[in-house]
């Protein structure tokens, strides 16, 4: 009787260990060992609150030369942001131009250059926002004839004729002009690595459109829309700086606006020369 216990238990022994064998396998279905799990570096926590430390980024100092990507055949458009101011010069003849001193010119933008594969050329295309200021002391009288003067008690009358002397004359534009690029020295390639300043020369010109103030001293300032052309040489070095070229540099401009601001009796077109600073950056 003990023996046929024995021998039904080890039937039911045998019974749970081949259940168990069957439930860790898919039946019909081979082993097949796996890669290793990754392990993971107990020393680097999954998730960090550390912020990095204040500065310049690596884009700007140019730690990381890839960031912007090469200057090549495939991405030859870089873009300059500028500011110019100088001296205006007034040129030309007539009752305005006789009328002014000479002034101050300033000027910001954008422009875009296409270079060539060598990056020691460049076509350019420019927009800006130009004003130019000229005061005058001790001009000559400039007849007006019929124009309308605004009078507290008699509302808007109109002057037959009246002499006035010009006291200030201010032009605002907005430019739009093309031009070209050479590199004497150096090139636009490299300019992420490299290590030394690079001399440019170039021409552009184009035109301009906006409003004109007069302002006099016997009575209230007249405006008009004016438009002009302009044609200008230039001169800068670069100075590259990671992944952004700043550049400084000298302009000569010559301009003409058109204008009958003071009636069409009187010749307000003025011509102008203008000596400029120029300071920016391309990226």
């Amino acid at each position: 009787m003990i023996r046929k216990y024995l021998w039904l238990g080890c039937l039911a022994l045998v019974g749970l260990s081949l259940g168990t064998v069957r439930a860790q396998t898919e039946p019909g279905a081979p082993l097949v060992p796996g890669p290793a799990p990754a392990l993971l570096n107990a020393s680097v926590p999954l998730t960090s609150t550390t912020k990095p430390a204040p500065g310049l980024s690596q884009w700007i100092v140019g730690t990381d030369p890839d960031c912007c990507g090469p200057l090549s055949d495939q991405t030859p458009l870089r873009t300059e942001l500028f500011i110019r101011s100088g001296f205006s010069f007034v040129q030309g003849d007539g009752q305005l131009k006789n009328s002014l001193d000479d002034g101050w010119a300033i000027e910001g933008g954008a422009r875009e250059l296409l270079f060539n594969d060598r990056g020691d050329a460049a076509w350019t295309l420019e927009l800006g926002l130009l004003n130019i200021h000229n005061q005058s002391d001790n001009g000559p009288p400039i007849t007006l004839l019929n124009f309308p003067v605004r009078s507290a008690q008699q509302g808007t009358i109109i002057v037959p004729r009246q002499d006035v002397h010009v006291s200030a004359y201010n032009r605002t534009f907005v430019t739009l002009g093309a031009g070209r690029e050479w590199y004497l020295f150096g090139s636009a390639n490299g300019t992420r690595d490299g290590d030394g300043a690079r001399w440019r020369i170039g021409v552009d010109g184009g035109g301009r459109y906006g409003t004109g103030k007069v302002e006099f001293f016997e009575i209230r300032h007249r405006t008009d829309v004016i438009g002009g052309i302009y044609g200008a040489i230039h001169s800068d070095v670069d100075i590259p700086c990671g992944c952004c070229t700043f550049y400084g540099g000298l302009r000569a401009e010559w301009d003409y606006t058109w204008s009958d601001i003071l009636e069409i009796q009187n010749k307000s077109d003025v011509g102008g020369i203008n000596l400029m600073f120029s300071i920016g950056v391309r990226f």
